[in-house]
């Protein structure tokens, strides 16, 4: 009895040493959050009508986020931040769309939801439901 007592023991710290294990991987693996400084780092950035190329040199020199652990921000990854923002430097006077021009009343999403104070999933998901 007491010995199977001390296996299920030794199974049980095994089974939490390996979920903690688990866990830290995990929370390694996941994009750290920007801190205000970085975001307003971003914004004065794209104010200041820089590319994203140049938005995510000028982040790689000054050390500054760097998702995943990698050793320098993607353009791209910083385009969908500036979208997801509602920054758009240099394209705010973008008016063609894969479906023709937008019109004068016309919002991109991202703005929208910027504009209105919004979590832009959530118009997404009534611009799905209709």
């Amino acid at each position: 009895m007491v010995r199977q007592l001390e296996k299920d023991w030794e199974h049980a710290l095994a089974a939490q040493t390996k979920l903690k294990e688990d866990y830290e991987h995990y929370r390694r693996a996941q994009p750290r959050r920007l801190s205000t400084c970085e975001l307003n780092t971003i914004r004065v950035l794209a104010a200041s009508g820089a590319t994203v190329t140049q938005i995510a040199d000028r982040l790689a020199e000054q050390g500054l986020w760097p998702p995943r652990q990698n050793p320098r921000c993607h353009p791209g990854a910083i385009h969908h931040l500036i979208r997801r923002l509602g920054i758009r430097p240099g394209l705010d006077d973008m008016r063609n769309t894969a479906h023709g021009k937008l019109g004068n009343d016309g919002w991109w999403p991202a703005a929208l939801a910027h504009q209105l104070g919004m979590p832009t999933a959530t118009l997404f998901g009534w611009l799905q439901r209709g």
